[in-house]
């Protein structure tokens, strides 16, 4: 009996032990997850702390950066005239009903001298007009520009009111032309025929001994008047305006210029032609 009662007690003894050495192991399992997560959470709180290092660096620098371009400003103050339209785009003209060609001028003239592109006369600034020239081409849009390649590009310019017998080879040319009736002067030319329409009525309201070749041919590009020339667009090939065969020969230009085109969208755009139509009835 005492032998039952023993053994009985060393399996009791066995189980509590077996017992214990589970839990103990549950815990051992439980720290060693518990100590996983601590290194992981150790080691993305030292992560966050290089980011806040290495942000809090580059910010500290961008603001030495700030105040060193600041200063360079107070000791080096900017041309405010001298600062053209950066970030901004041309202005687009699309030529519908209700858009004024001249107020699209207007911008179009603001921007050119903003970004500082040189068209002004003279052969010097022939780069820059057709710099001009193609940013104004390529700000039409919609009607103006079925407009432009229906009924300007690709062609000449004829002065309808200048033959092609004033002895010199270029607009510039005649332009150039003298006063006064001597031989290839323009008191002269007109006697002879050479300018019939507005360009021989502006040389008798001037005189003939006193108009030059530049009241005929402008050359001021934002503000061409070529209704005196009669000057318009052509399909037809160049004849220089020393070709010889006098009226109705006339003189046509080569392409058409920033100062054509210009004074073409100020009277001949579809607009403008059906405000004048307007006007007349």
């Amino acid at each position: 009996m005492d032998r039952i009662v023993g053994d009985l007690q060393q399996l009791r003894a066995n189980a509590q032990s077996q017992l214990l050495y589970q839990r103990n192991a549950h815990h051992l399992q439980r720290c060693r997850g518990d100590m996983g997560l601590l290194e992981y959470n150790r080691d993305r709180l030292y992560e966050r702390y290089e980011k806040w290092k290495n942000k809090t660096q580059a910010e500290r620098q961008n603001n030495l950066n700030l105040q060193g371009q600041i200063l360079a400003l107070q000791n080096n103050p900017p041309n405010i005239q001298q600062i053209g339209m950066v970030g901004y785009g041309p202005p687009i003209f699309y030529g519908r009903p209700g858009e004024d060609p001249e107020d699209f001028l207007r911008d179009f003239q603001r921007y050119v001298v903003a970004s500082r592109i040189n068209v002004a006369p003279g052969a010097g600034q022939v780069a820059g007009r057709a710099e001009a020239l193609g940013l104004l081409i390529s700000c039409l849009e919609g009607p103006a520009k079925q407009w432009y390649e229906t009924n300007i590009k690709g062609k000449n310019w004829k002065c309808s009111n200048i033959s092609d017998n004033l002895g010199v080879a270029t607009l510039t040319a005649v332009r150039a032309l003298a006063a006064r009736n001597g031989g290839g002067q323009v008191g002269a030319l007109n006697t002879a025929g050479e300018f019939q329409g507005k360009a021989a009525a502006e040389i008798g309201r001037i005189g003939a001994g006193i108009a030059t070749g530049a009241n005929i041919i402008p050359n001021g590009i934002w503000d061409e008047d070529w209704s005196i020339a009669g000057g318009e667009p052509e399909a037809n090939a160049p004849v220089a305006p020393n070709a010889g065969g006098g009226f109705p020969a006339v003189t046509i230009a080569p392409n058409i210029t920033l100062g054509q085109l210009l004074y073409l969208f100020r009277t001949a755009y579809t607009t403008v032609e059906h405000l004048k139509q307007t006007a007349v009835f």
